[in-house]
């Protein structure tokens, strides 16, 4: 029950059309924090920078907040991780986690199941918010990185005001 909770306020926050992704992140980082500290593993939070995203369009944040929180779940259930780490810059998030990785060419083949989205629908999610989702791993942990072709890519250009230039 407890999870299905903490799963519906991410869901709320994402909902609320934040416009940028730090407010949504610390969201992210209230809710996981407490859980990693009973399962014994260490929070990292390094942002430097965070990409712009579109606070207009709830389901991008939602898919980029889904992402996250599905690497973060992926690296607790399977990787047993004693430090994960979120770092981001103006142009990438990423979770890292210091693991036992897995075979991502089996897990790409692997159905999606009722508990998770998998490594398909990670990517699937970003590709439908605009971003890619680049994902490697090996005995030494796993890095889930979203990245955006371009900083700011969203609410970048001038706004038209309906005044002339």
């Amino acid at each position: 029950m407890e999870a299905a909770l903490q799963d519906m306020a991410l869901i709320i926050d994402s909902l609320e059309g934040y416009e940028d992704l730090e407010t949504l992140l610390g969201s992210l980082r209230a809710r996981v924090e407490p859980l990693l500290d009973e399962a014994d593993i260490k929070l990292l939070w390094k942002l430097e920078d965070v990409p712009r995203i579109d606070a207009d369009n709830t389901s991008h944040n939602l898919n980029i907040i889904r992402i996250l929180q599905e690497a973060i779940t992926n690296a607790v259930k399977h990787g047993r991780p004693q430090t994960i780490t979120i770092r981001s810059d103006k142009n990438s998030i990423s979770v890292l986690d210091d693991g036992c990785g897995f075979d991502l060419d089996t897990v790409r083949t692997k159905t999606r199941t009722h508990s998770g989205i998998g490594v398909n629908g990670m990517k699937h999610r970003a590709e439908e918010a605009g971003i890619h989702c680049q994902i490697s791993t090996g005995s030494n942990g796993t890095h889930v990185a979203l990245i955006w072709d371009r900083p700011c890519e969203y609410k970048c250009a001038p706004q038209n005001t309906g005044k002339p230039a």
